[in-house]
């Protein structure tokens, strides 16, 4: 075997025994209460995943699911490190633009997170629920007009969607019909 070949072995070894200390963790919402087993698993796995990354740098689906990790954990400002540097090297994935503009959401940084925002829905222009993000993420920085034009739009194209009929009543103030 190469160099190469033993760390790309390496680095695949890594990845898959990162992604199986996460399985758990990484299935579902954010905890409420995360528990203590749930914490020690997403070191565990963060830090093999950083062992990935000094491999691989241009994993950006390592660095991806560190922050669907610590999200679940509510660990906040570092699940928006992870999405963020994965965000960096593919841009063009629109769960990693949706993932980062969430976390920025989540931490009150709204004017960061509507350019995210605004490049997962143009990648993926059929999903009320990127728009509906969207248009929370323009609400939240005080853009009325341009959250009621963009909430609208999302609930034309689906208004059975939760997501959107969450957010149409908060950015309209009306129940959706």
């Amino acid at each position: 075997m190469t160099l190469n070949e033993i760390s790309a072995a390496r680095h695949n070894a890594l990845y898959r025994e990162a992604r199986k200390v996460l399985r758990d963790v990484n299935a579902g919402p954010p905890r409420k209460s995360p528990t203590r087993a749930e914490l020690q698993a997403v070191d565990k796995g963060c830090a093999l995943l950083d062992r990935v990354l000094v491999l691989n740098p241009a994993n950006w689906a390592a660095c991806w699911v560190q922050g669907v990790a610590l999200r679940n954990v509510r660990r906040r400002q570092e699940a928006a490190v992870a999405f963020s540097r994965a965000y960096q090297i593919n841009p063009n994935e629109s769960n990693v633009a949706r993932e980062l503009s969430l976390a920025l959401f989540e931490l009150s940084r709204f004017e960061d997170a509507i350019p995210v925002a605004e490049r997962a829905m143009q990648l993926a222009p059929n999903d009320p629920g990127l728009i509906a993000n969207y248009a929370l993420a323009l609400h939240r920085a005080g853009r009325a007009e341009q959250a009621r034009a963009e909430i609208e739009r999302a609930w034309a194209m689906d208004s059975k969607d939760a997501i959107t009929g969450h957010a149409f009543a908060l950015i309209t103030g009306r129940r959706p019909a």
